[in-house]
């Protein structure tokens, strides 16, 4: 009985050696440590779980999508010179034709030329009718103040006009009651005696003068 448990597992050792790959590929039966963990490394399988497959799958999107990002053309300005990181680049520069640029700055030029000659020119008629106003206003000037001197004059003159009025009504008064006088003392002489009576006004005197 015994003898017949030995004899089957030295017949199912046999058969595990003649059908392991060491064996069949002529590697030593030394060896067979070796063989048996290439085995064992090939016959390993690695199933990933659901997370990592959906991780997989965003980082493979979020690829796509920054490749499309990078392949969507750049638009730089005209001038790349005003860009930081363009700055020593000239080649832009070097495309320009600067001649079109050139004609502008020239007529520009021209255009800022002809105006100053037009404000100078216009300046100057400006600042001559300003002096020929100034000597207007001077000649003006001179004429209010001579005028304001004969007025003063003139009003000196009509005060004494005023006070010589004063005086001639003081003397017409004064007349009235020297007539009078002749009048009372003329009835007190006799009747042969006696002068016609006095009747000299004002108004003859200024027109006998």
């Amino acid at each position: 009985m015994g003898n017949d448990q030995s004899g089957v597992r030295s017949r199912s050792q046999g058969s595990k050696e003649l059908n392991s790959p060491t064996i069949s590929m002529g590697v030593p039966a030394s060896f067979s440590f070796f063989s048996s963990k290439n085995l064992l490394s090939t016959s390993i399988v690695v199933v990933n779980d659901g997370a990592s497959t959906s991780a997989s799958i965003s980082d493979v999107n979020a690829e796509l999508d920054l490749r499309r990002i990078k392949e969507i053309p750049h638009f730089l300005p005209l001038m790349q010179g005003v860009l930081p990181g363009y700055r020593d680049l000239p080649e832009i520069l070097l495309k320009i034709d600067p001649r079109p640029i050139y004609r502008f700055l020239q007529r520009l030029q021209q255009h800022f030329r002809e105006c100053t000659e037009a404000v100078t020119t216009e300046q100057g008629r400006i600042f001559a009718h300003i002096v020929e106003i100034d000597q207007l206003a001077l000649s003006l000037v001179k004429k209010v103040t001579n005028s304001n001197k004969k007025l003063d004059v003139l009003g000196n003159e009509l005060k004494k006009v005023v006070v010589i009025s004063e005086q001639i009504d003081t003397a017409q008064i004064l007349f009235k009651e020297l007539s009078r006088c002749a009048e009372s003392l003329n009835q007190l002489l006799p009747l042969e005696e006696q002068l016609s009576p006095l009747s000299i006004t004002l108004n003859q005197f200024w027109n006998k003068n």
